[in-house]
């Protein structure tokens, strides 16, 4: 990405902002009434995500985190970084990590068939020391981990640093969680730290994981229904632009079939049912940026930020839940999309 970057063309703040806002209309009309974008890269883009919320150009509410890449990284965060918070509609939330790549570069215990099993992004050490530096501000901090080794040491890491300095519900996320080890379900429940992950990838990866991980590590692939019934808390989400998908009702169709392209269902006891899958991508994906007392339910108090579905999607087969459309989404009781 260093040589990328070297020679491709720099976005300016026009397009930064256009990007932003000619995003949310296509959020809409799939029944999302708020974001977050958990990979910020650069101090100019978070500045071009909150100046669009102070313009009042924000038709939905957004949350970021600013993504650390290098150790320098680390200093941008302490001493550049704005004033985490922001308007009810774009607020800086905290920092994120990429602990490893994709699937060919996943950080193991074990070897695997990729490119490189043993190598995180970050020396150990001096990740440690920026996730205790980050939790020691107050920040949420979010850790991109497709490996089973990411996993763990993002939660050693975590565990350090809240022991070190404890303070009421930092709620870290790990992000991703492809592959984890059975005990790390037990200490990410023990420390409070969320899951966010996006079972759509099943649907690109299901049938390539095992081809990279093997067959004896395949039962222990995105494991949902160990972690929603080992008591961690679960969030659902897309990772749009990453994945081609960005619509709920991907990420519900994935989260109850599992199905991978060839149609086969990957670890099918680790299905969520409908209720638990929707209960996740909007009350848990609230509870994921502490904005549960806001968020995530139809209650009295809470925002009236609601998506209108076409049909009931607890009853609908599984093919009609992926075509569902929207009838209408309201984002503070005023309606930003109409079928």
């Amino acid at each position: 990405m260093d040589l990328l970057r070297q020679h491709a063309p720099r976005y300016t703040p026009e397009t930064v902002h256009q990007n932003i806002v000619g995003t949310l209309p296509l959020f809409a009309a799939y029944g999302v009434t708020s974001f977050q974008d958990n990979n910020v890269r650069g101090l100019d883009v978070v500045s071009s995500y909150l100046e669009a919320g102070r313009q009042g150009a924000m038709s939905l509410r957004g949350a970021i985190y600013y993504t650390l890449e290098w150790p320098a990284d680390l200093d941008r965060a302490l001493k550049e970084l704005p004033p985490r918070g922001g308007n009810e509609f774009m607020r800086l939330a905290g920092s994120k990590f990429l602990l490893d790549g994709q699937t060919l570069m996943a950080y193991c215990h074990e070897p695997h068939g990729g490119v490189r099993w043993d190598l995180p992004t970050w020396e150990p050490k001096a990740f440690k020391a920026a996730v205790r530096a980050l939790h020691d501000t107050g920040q949420q901090i979010c850790v991109h981990c497709i490996g089973d080794a990411a996993v763990d040491l993002t939660v050693d890491a975590y565990e350090e640093a809240m022991n070190a300095n404890p303070r009421p519900d930092p709620r870290h996320r790990v992000e991703h969680a492809i592959l984890t080890k059975p005990d790390t379900t037990r200490r990410m429940r023990d420390l409070g730290i969320v899951v966010s992950t996006q079972p759509a990838f099943i649907r690109l990866g299901g049938d390539y994981w095992p081809t990279v991980f093997g067959q004896e590590r395949r039962k222990r692939l995105m494991v949902t229904r160990e972690w929603l019934d080992g008591g961690v808390a679960l969030a659902l989400g897309s990772d749009a632009p990453t994945g081609p998908w960005y619509s709920p009702q991907a990420t519900l169709a994935g989260a109850i079939s599992r199905l991978t392209l060839s149609n086969e269902p990957l670890e099918p006891e680790q299905a969520l049912t409908i209720r638990e899958a929707l209960r996740a991508h909007t009350m848990g994906s609230a509870y994921a940026a502490h904005e549960e007392a806001i968020k995530g339910s139809i209650e009295p108090s809470k925002l009236a930020d609601l998506a209108v579905w076409t049909e009931d999607p607890t009853t609908a087969p599984l093919q009609r839940l992926w075509q569902m459309p929207m009838a209408m989404t309201l984002v503070g009781g005023n309606i930003v999309y109409q079928a």
